[in-house]
């Protein structure tokens, strides 16, 4: 097999490492980001790899390209080139899957032929109105073999990660578009007029409107050149001054160090923070009699230092706490400011490193940035922040661990703390929209929200949010289970739904299962639907709520394997009956030793016994006279008859 070097890579391939973890690319190198990156299949890891070390790895065998399993999407572009009759029948074959999929295992055949022949009457009637030749219905095995194609296409889509380098790309800029970007940096350089690599790129957008008066905005967006090839000129120009001039000597040092300055677009959402911490004040729980501390989780704007989203909750970070302030900073608002991140700078915890935050940002539309292991200067901003919070509001409340009733007395706060969750949530949502109004040092003593109203002049790069219906739906995952007696059972946990008794006697009808949609992020409540009318949802509530409720899946797993992991350490069941096997062999020794003893004293008594009662007969027998004995005829008696009792 010939080693694929890096122009034959693409996005959502897979690679095979020799211990034999499968990864997926993820991220192939763009202008800022020079590193290959890949997910495990689960999402439990995300790796960089630069292109020179990855094609050394292909050489030496250490990975291997795995072949592209068909899917959907694939099949579906074979099939637009085809004939209208070719496509009819994909259709055809694809309903007929789909239907066969809904079937309970192990419903009778019979059951699932009428099912087929019904679909197949629906598309001869399509057939007969387009002026298609009418399809047969299949056998039964055939039919079978087009639901697990359908099935295995299915589960290879979910890999599939688009390939942005498969888009269309701008065309080339022409001698007159070049002339007037080499003009704009040149004159900008010279002057200074300009203070950042946006601004200058604002001025480039002016000339360009200039030049062709008559198009309108985003016609002249697409003869402009991308945002990156300006800032690849500009370096080419400047030489990397621009960047230095931005810090002193020591963070350049570092910078050049480590692969460069980073450089962050400065535009709304162009790169967002999010991390947790554990508030320093003390809080009143229902049923505990001391004070807690709760979690703060904060994803804040680094160009505006808009604080997007947060959340406070009892339980520590988790991907749930993470999911919620994500879903709220895309999630569109009346006033609150809000924006589909572009790139989210996190550390490598497990709150953010999970399967439930890949499909978050596959859904949405966003990128995930992991920092290096061990290096807090990633999360600069957002731990600035977390800071002042600290000084701020913390500190300054009831209850707080720094809090004194006075210069001698100490203030035990965990002993008498003052706020509840709800109240704490309030005062914090009080201080979030305080700071959002006072100077920032670091935005050029701009409020943040006149830093984001600023930023909404640039009419290339406005916020994007999504509707609150489309956020409730959003990463919803979808199974077949059957109704029982009202319940419904999935990863282990168990709902309940009142209003499904009329789904359950159509389904057992029909021999169906029922379509469930669980939220990943919240298993307390689940909906339930016809698998042939998935939009009419029936809720089901959690049978246990005081353990589902704000639970989220990848928590569940996680509490299920260390339960696992305890009863193989713990409670090994095959080890005790061994331990308990060796005991009673000890027992049954003991007690064989006993009636060892037993049996040999009871047969010496029996002996003693006999002896002493034969003797004593003995001597009876004697004392009896002979003629006392009854006479018998001598004929009939060959010998004398001696005594029973009597000795020879």
């Amino acid at each position: 097999m010939i080693n694929p070097t890096v122009n034959n890579l693409r996005v959502g391939d897979r690679i095979r490492w020799e211990t034999g973890t499968i990864f997926a690319i993820d991220r192939m190198p763009t202008g800022k980001q020079t590193q290959i990156r890949l997910i495990q299949i689960d999402g439990s890891q995300v790796v960089t790899r630069s292109p020179a070390l990855l094609e050394r790895m292909f050489e030496i065998g250490q990975v291997a390209l795995m072949n592209k399993p068909l899917n959907e999407q694939t099949i579906e572009l074979r099939i637009a080139d085809s004939s209208a009759q070719e496509r009819f029948y994909y259709q055809y074959r694809k309903a007929i899957a789909r239907d066969l999929k809904t079937f309970i295992y192990g419903t009778a055949k019979l059951i699932q032929m009428e099912a087929i022949h019904e679909i197949t009457k629906q598309y001869c009637a399509k057939a007969h109105k387009r002026g298609f030749t009418p399809p047969e219905a299949p056998q039964y095995e055939a039919a079978k073999t087009w639901q697990r194609e359908h099935v295995e296409r299915s589960n290879n889509t979910k890999l599939l990660v688009i390939d942005h380098r498969q888009n269309s790309r701008k065309p080339r800029l022409d001698e007159r578009k070049r002339e007037i970007m080499e003009e704009t940096i040149r004159d900008i350089h010279n002057s200074r007029a300009c203070s950042s690599v946006a601004s200058e790129y604002v001025e480039l957008t002016l000339r360009f409107q200039e030049e062709w008066p008559n198009l309108t905005p985003r016609q002249v967006e697409r003869k402009m050149p991308s945002r990156m090839t300006y800032y690849r000129a500009v370096k080419a120009y400047d030489g990397y001054q621009e960047s230095k001039s931005r810090c002193n000597s020591e963070q350049h040092r570092k910078s050049i160090s480590n692969g460069g300055a980073t450089e962050f677009p400065e535009i709304i959402g162009g790169v967002m923070q999010v991390d947790s911490t554990r508030i320093n004040v003390h809080i009143k729980v229902d049923g505990v009699k001391m004070g807690y501390r709760p979690w703060l989780t904060v994803l804040i704007d680094v160009y505006t230092r808009v604080i997007t989203g947060w959340y406070i909750s009892l339980s520590p970070p988790s991907s749930l706490a993470v999911s919620k302030v994500i879903l709220m900073s895309a999630t569109e608002h009346v006033s609150a400011r809000r924006t589909i991140a572009i790139t989210i700078y996190h550390d490598n915890g497990s709150e953010h490193c999970n399967s439930v935050i890949s499909q978050l940002s596959s859904d949405i539309g966003f990128d995930l940035q992991p920092g290096a292991p061990h290096y807090p200067n990633h999360q600069a901003f957002i731990e600035s922040n977390f800071s002042s919070m600290e000084s701020r509001l913390f500190h300054l409340m009831g209850g707080t661990t720094f809090g004194k009733l006075g210069q001698d007395r100490p203030y035990a706060s965990e002993k008498h703390p003052v706020y509840d969750l709800a109240t704490l949530r309030s005062r914090v949502e009080e201080y979030i929209e305080i700071y959002h109004n006072l100077p920032h040092s670091g935005i050029h003593n701009m409020t943040p929200y006149q830093r984001w109203d600023l930023a909404l002049e640039d009419r290339l790069h406005l916020p994007e949010t999504i509707t609150p219906e489309f956020a409730t739906s959003l990463g919803l995952i979808s199974l077949d289970r059957c109704i029982n007696d009202g319940k419904v059972t999935a990863f282990g946990i168990q709902w309940k739904s009142p209003n499904s008794s009329t789904l359950d006697k159509t389904l057992r009808g029909q021999k169906r299962q029922a379509k469930i949609f669980i939220d990943p992020t919240n298993l307390g409540m689940i909906y339930l639907a016809h698998p042939l009318d998935p939009h009419n949802k029936i809720p089901g509530y959690a049978v246990n709520p005081a353990y589902q409720d704000d639970l989220c899946l990848d928590d569940h797993q996680r509490i299920c394997e260390m339960f696992e992991d305890f009863n193989e350490s713990y409670q090994d069941k095959a080890k005790s009956r061994m331990m308990l096997g060796i005991f009673y062999r000890k027992l049954r020794e003991d007690a064989a030793k006993i009636m060892e003893k037993i049996d040999g004293k009871t047969a010496k008594r029996r002996r003693d016994f006999t002896e002493s009662d034969l003797y004593r007969m003995n001597m009876l027998a004697e004392a009896i006279p002979e003629e006392s004995a009854p006479q018998e005829d001598s004929s009939s008696q060959s010998e004398p008859i001696s005594h029973p009792f009597k000795t020879r």
